[in-house]
């Protein structure tokens, strides 16, 4: 049992329903329980109405549904019929506020847009309540907070002069061939590097400048190098990636370097044992003119995974701003 799952454990005083919301408080005390299940409070906003004689709550608003519900004749802007606040208006929740929890009032990023504001912004989404779609509601609500209704780069909404907005890295609302970038600008994809259909063994430098593309774990927003392969046979494939003097972040994409990321590891063979990587030494390093070597001494990462005969993957090395340096990939078919 813990904090959170409804039951009432050892060490705690109240818990809370994880999908009704409900508390084990007392009811009609007009408490609820705390986030670490150690006592039953009145908070402002909890959706439930304390009746306590030093600040009585006549109205509340829900924090999971967002209604507000109100006492008919004694909260202002309160509708007789529903008891709940009259449109426009939502129960005042503001901490600081003498009249907290005891008014309906217009409230800016409510879900509700009042008469007297510019726009308010749905709870659902991002989207500006009175804008045209894809635009945000900012800079408060009113006019004279300077309210406006505008395109916000990152908030999910595809508006005003964006041409994609979300995933970053991924090709969202872009072409073909291209990925969204962090401006919501369209970026070509970095040219790939064929490897054999029969797989092989590719080295590349990754530069501490640059970068389109982001993994879907947010990893790898530094430059990359791209590897383009149509396995020539079905079955489980691995790529085994060495690295020297980086950190470097692997992940594979079907059909174009801005597809859908493919999950790595998920469809291991049973039938074949684990075997240690061993990583290459002795490698003439490429970015040398003097003919030194190099040794891989970062351990090597082996990533298992299913493939079909003819379809085309982009297999990413990337890398985290800054975090430049040699890798040597190795790709071994079924």
């Amino acid at each position: 049992m813990q904090c959170g799952d409804g039951v009432v454990g050892d060490g705690e005083v109240c818990d809370r329903d994880p999908a009704t919301h409900q508390s084990t408080c007392t009811p009609g005390t007009g408490t609820s329980c705390t986030s670490d299940c150690t006592a039953c409070v009145a908070v402002c906003g909890d959706g439930v109405p304390a009746p306590a004689a030093s600040h009585p709550e006549t109205c509340e608003r829900d924090p999971y549904t967002h209604v507000s519900t109100c006492t008919p004749g004694v909260t202002p802007n309160c509708d007789t019929q529903t008891s709940t606040c009259v449109s426009g208006t939502s129960c005042n929740t503001d901490p600081a506020s003498a009249t907290r929890c005891q008014e309906c009032v217009e409230v800016c990023h409510d879900g509700v847009k009042g008469p007297d504001e510019v726009c308010d912004t749905d709870l659902n989404s991002a989207q500006g309540l009175g804008c045209p779609p894809g635009l945000a509601c900012t800079h408060g609500c009113t006019t004279a907070e300077g309210a406006t209704c505008a395109a916000v780069c990152g908030d999910g909404l595809l508006g005003g002069t964006e041409q994609c907005d979300r995933p970053f890295g991924a090709r969202g609302a872009c072409d073909d061939f291209q990925v969204c970038m962090p401006d919501c600008t369209c970026a070509a994809c970095p040219k790939p590097r064929t490897i054999s259909g029969k797989g092989g063994t590719v080295h590349g430098l990754l530069p501490d400048v640059g970068g389109v593309l982001v993994a879907s774990s947010g990893e790898g927003d530094g430059p990359e190098q791209v590897f383009q392969w149509t396995p020539a046979t079905s079955g489980y494939a691995a790529l085994t990636l060495c690295s020297a003097d980086i950190t470097p972040v692997l992940y594979l994409r079907n059909g174009e370097c801005g597809g859908a990321e493919l999950a790595l590891g998920a469809d291991i063979d049973p039938t074949v044992p684990a075997t240690p990587p061993t990583c290459p030494s002795n490698i003439k390093d490429p970015t040398a003119d003097d003919g030194s070597f190099i040794d891989f001494t970062d351990a090597a990462r082996v990533k298992k995974f299913k493939v079909k005969k003819g379809t085309t993957y982009y297999v990413v090395v990337d890398s985290e701003v800054g975090n430049n340096g040699l890798f040597y990939l190795t790709v071994s078919v079924p």
